[in-house]
């Protein structure tokens, strides 16, 4: 079974409570998805797990597409009933590959951080509709045509809340042994929409396991000017990729910032 998970035990405090399962079922091959955690405080990092059981007599193949995100099909109903049909994942260069082969009785799991997908921007109820882009292959009868629907309350901003995620987070990553549980940290980390997460990025770089690429994209990603004072401090205190990575991500912002006052700062940064 492989499974992608950022468990400190700080963080697992918070979602010890999980949303029951969305399950469906069709030739005794299931499929389930369910969230964690259950209240979800704005900005905080939301978890969806999905489970592929065959409890069928053959193997199945199932494609999920580049770095097995791809194929996941996501639509959010916003508290006030409006929807969204979320854009597939993408991501640069060389990904993972994304078929999965289960062997009869075997089962297959995997977390994705959904945050990667959306940005919840205010507190209330959303509903979460997943599917597959793709059939599974080698089912006798039977389909997954229909989505899976999950419920989240997202809860008013708390900082006490906010500040404890973070923390576990950076501490998941300054212990982790194995860059799989060192990025996966990291990348909910620099997720987290709110500019009390950017010393906590700015610290956890240059830690075990190289994840700067993905913190500083993070940092790259807030763009505000706390999030670019932190990105020019990379840039001028650390060296080697760190710097330059730092670097790439300012030039980047100074294209595509509309905000003069930034476009200034960082040019002056870069100039010095």
């Amino acid at each position: 079974m492989r499974t992608l998970s950022w468990r400190a035990s700080a963080v697992c405090a918070l979602i010890a409570s999980i949303l029951p399962v969305s399950a469906q079922e069709a030739g005794r091959v299931s499929i389930s998805f369910s969230l964690m955690p259950r209240d979800l405080t704005l900005h905080e990092p939301l978890m969806l797990d999905f489970v592929l059981t065959n409890n069928s007599t053959a193997s199945v193949e199932l494609d999920l597409g580049k770095d097995r995100k791809e194929a996941f099909q996501f639509v959010v109903v916003r508290p006030d009933g409006s929807d969204v049909t979320l854009r597939p994942h993408r991501s640069e260069g060389i990904g993972e590959g994304g078929n999965v082969t289960l062997a009869a009785g075997a089962q297959y799991e995997q977390q994705l951080l959904f945050n990667e997908w959306f940005t919840f921007s205010a507190p209330g109820t959303y509903e979460i509709q997943v599917k597959l882009a793709h059939p599974i292959r080698g089912l006798a009868t039977g389909t997954f045509k229909d989505p899976a629907r999950l419920t989240v309350d997202v809860l008013p901003r708390n900082e006490q809340r906010l500040a404890e995620t973070c923390t576990a987070l950076k501490d998941k990553i300054e212990t982790s042994k194995s860059y799989a549980e060192a990025s996966a940290a990291a990348e909910a980390l620099s997720h987290i929409d709110d500019s009390i997460v950017i010393p906590y990025i700015e610290s956890s770089i240059g830690a075990t396991h190289n994840v700067d690429l993905i913190l500083i994209r993070g940092l790259e990603r807030m763009g505000n000017d706390v999030a670019v004072r932190s990105l020019i401090n990379v840039y001028e205190s650390r060296k080697g990729e760190s710097a330059a990575i730092a670097r790439n991500a300012l030039v980047r912002l100074a294209s595509n910032t509309s905000d003069g006052t930034l476009k200034v700062l960082i040019k002056t940064a870069l100039d010095k």
